[in-house]
Order: structure tokens, then sequence, then C-alpha cells
């Protein structure tokens, strides 16, 4: 899913969402691992201000999902969100957060853990 839209000061902004399945990594790990990937798609996409969300797979989303609405807006489920990256137009990170999210039914979504870096 890919959502193109102009951010205050009239530059071009794009914001993607990504929907990770069977997470089994650390907090710091995945942290290494999303932001590689952000910088990699970064050098195919410069001069763009960037912000990457990253959900983890639950019945709420499902890794069969598409684009056709079978669930709630992403932005609308942040109990799901375990990463978050914004990035500047020089593509300098400016904010980065993996997190760890109870799963079980009286807190679910509830942070356990996280990882944090901000410029």
């Amino acid at each position: 899913m890919n959502i193109d839209y102009l951010c205050y000061d009239k530059s071009k902004e794009i914001s993607q969402c990504f929907l990770i399945r069977k997470n089994k990594l650390k907090t710091y790990e995945l942290y290494n691992v999303l932001f590689q990937f952000c910088k990699t798609d970064l050098q195919v996409n410069a001069n763009l201000k960037k912000t990457y969300r990253f959900y983890r797979e639950s019945r709420k989303m499902p890794w069969f999902w598409n684009d056709d609405g079978y669930f709630d807006s992403l932005d609308g489920n942040p109990s799901d969100l375990i990463g978050i990256f914004h990035f500047s137009e020089n593509n300098s990170l400016l904010y980065g957060e993996t997190m760890k999210r109870s799963s079980s039914f009286f807190n679910y979504g509830d942070i356990k853990e996280n990882f944090t870096e901000k410029n």
C-alpha cells in the first residue's frame, strides 16, 4: 500500500506501509533490519520526505489482506504497529522506533519493549 500526499510546506512526501510476517527478532535486531531496508529503498527514491510504517501480522491484519479494504485502515490500527521510520529529503533519519507489543486479550497492543533513535 502506497499513499502519496503533500505535506504543509508543499514538498513531496511519501508514506509506505508494510506487513511483517512471523517476526522473531529482538527490538534492536528488528530496528537494524528495517533500517537497512529503508536505506536501500531511499537510494531509489531520493530527495523525498519519506515515512515507513511496519505492522505485525495479527487477526486484525492477516497476511492475506488486500487493498480492497479487507480490514480497517492501517493508520486506524496502531496496536499492531511495530516499526516506524521518518526520513528527511536528504535521506537522514529524523526518527526511528521498533516495538514489541503484547498479543494477550486484556492488554492487546501494549508496548512491552521498544528501541528508539532520534536526530
